[in-house]
């Protein structure tokens, strides 16, 4: 037995069966209700399989997409406590720390690499880069988790972020949900189909969980420069205001971080005012 004792499940929306569109990803659209009980149960799936393992474990569930407000508490297993609502200081990984095992579920693709409703944070980001390499949400989420010393065992989404994370962290186990068609269609695996891909996954991620971080490519010294760029101008404009950042070309902002912790909250807080009106 190790010495695990918390895992800490990251939800996105994106990434689960059936979802494609827009209409999906919002209180109000036509999907939404469906996708959101999608996302419940592949979470849920995550859950079951690590407790049939270690039912010592204690769970947390963060809600990670769009308003932090999607998976249904009452249909959430009743095992697993959930955080809620915005603004957190570390966004998607808010409370994520030292020896946790980390499940990032419902993810989807950075901005530029195809993949169903792939971006990074807001539509308005081209790319993000640290020291030079590009990382998206799940990329930057699980170089914060590695850093503060937990463990990234088991991601799920489409057949593009399979692609992603099998680049940037070799052997990191990926569920894949679905197979993209366009940036708004996919041919998903059935819904419950899925969900029991992702509890066998879970099981078998918690027994081999040792301790050890996966391995993440692209970083080499702890200091991160970190690099926005937009796909407008006036994006840059506005998030070159801090004194720190600075602008490179018209379209990027750059600052130099002492942490990836640090770059993490920077990203966020630099696309904030960039989309501001």
């Amino acid at each position: 037995m190790t010495d695990r004792s918390r895992l800490y499940i990251s939800a996105d929306l994106e990434g689960a069966a059936t979802v494609v569109s827009p209409d999906d990803l919002a209180r109000g659209g036509f999907g939404f209700d469906a996708a959101r009980s999608q996302l419940t149960r592949e979470v849920n799936a995550a859950i079951r399989g690590a407790l049939e393992v270690d039912n010592g474990l204690q769970i947390v569930v963060s809600d990670a997409h769009g308003t932090y407000r999607n998976i249904d508490p009452l249909e959430l297993d009743d095992r697993a406590r959930l955080l809620q609502g915005k603004p957190r200081p570390l966004a998607m990984m808010s409370g994520v720390r030292a020896r946790d095992g980390v499940m990032l579920i419902g993810y989807h693709a950075r901005a530029g690499v195809g993949g169903v409703l792939s971006h990074t944070i807001d539509d308005a980001v081209r790319d993000v880069r640290c020291n030079g390499s590009s990382f998206g949400e799940a990329g930057l989420s699980a170089l914060l988790a590695t850093e503060v010393g937990a463990s990234i065992l088991l991601a799920s989404g489409d057949d593009a972020l399979a692609a992603e994370l099998a680049a940037l962290a070799p052997g990191l186990p990926v569920v894949q949900t679905k197979e993209t068609v366009s940036a708004g269609a996919a041919v998903s695996e059935h819904p419950l189909r899925v969900s029991a891909a992702i509890e066998e996954a879970s099981k078998r991620a918690v027994t081999a969980w040792s301790g050890e971080h996966v391995q993440m490519q692209g970083l080499s010294r702890r200091e991160v420069l970190l690099e926005v760029e937009f796909g407008h101008p006036i994006h840059a404009d506005r998030a070159e205001l801090p004194p720190p950042v600075t602008r490179r070309n018209p379209t990027t902002v750059s600052v130099t971080c002492g942490s990836v912790t640090e770059a993490y909250r920077w990203a966020r807080t630099l696309i904030v005012l960039a989309t501001a009106s």
